[in-house]
């Protein structure tokens, strides 16, 4: 019994308690194992399994960064980088400029952008409102994927405190566009105030 040696080293208590706490400790993992609770061991996983799940997990921190990333070149008004953030087929739906818009594509995203806000210049000493994107549930299918979150904009209010303004979510598709993420879809919803 090398092993309840080694134990009895380490676990502090008299043989008894040493044994109990032994016995307790492998019983959870091997409860835990059962349970599914435990990690599995890499090497133990099937390739395929392991670098799909991978690339799952780095897809949707790609994404992630793309949603945010939509709010922020929307903020500093950076109309091109934004419109890049489209697959060259995807769609941009909502009400934008007091009306229901579908633009399609880069040069049609940059277009309706242009449309509604002009060529506006970004001042960073003079930052009027902002986006917060929050609450994402982002789902990966191989280069496919589908995302849900929400979105907040903040105003400077009269007496320069921060007002939220609008509020609402995102319904997307997304797809990888040689190894980068693009909305294949993005549907945009005003929820507070509700739209007309």
């Amino acid at each position: 019994m090398k092993w309840g040696r080694a134990v009895s080293v380490c676990l502090p208590g008299d043989s008894r308690t040493r044994a109990v706490v032994a016995l307790g400790a492998m019983l959870g993992v091997a409860v835990a194992s059962l349970a599914g609770l435990w990690p599995a061991r890499a090497d133990s996983l099937p390739p395929a399994s392991l670098a799909a799940r991978v690339q799952a997990v780095e897809g949707a921190n790609q994404i992630r960064d793309l949603l945010i990333s939509y709010g922020h070149l929307f903020d500093v008004r950076d109309l091109e980088g934004y419109s890049q953030l489209f697959a060259p087929n995807g769609t941009w739906n909502g009400n934008f400029g007091g009306s229901y818009v579908t633009a399609r594509g880069p040069a049609g995203v940059l277009a309706m952008m242009v449309r509604v806000l002009g060529t506006p210049h970004y001042d960073p000493e003079k930052v009027t409102g902002f986006h917060l994107m929050t609450n994402f549930l982002i789902h990966v299918q191989g280069d496919h994927a589908t995302a849900w979150s929400r979105w907040t904009y903040f105003a400077r209010g009269k007496h320069n405190e921060l007002v939220p303004s609008l509020a609402g979510h995102y319904d997307d598709a997304l797809v990888r566009v040689n190894g980068q993420w693009k909305f294949e879809r993005r549907e945009v919803f005003r929820d507070i105030p509700p739209e007309k």
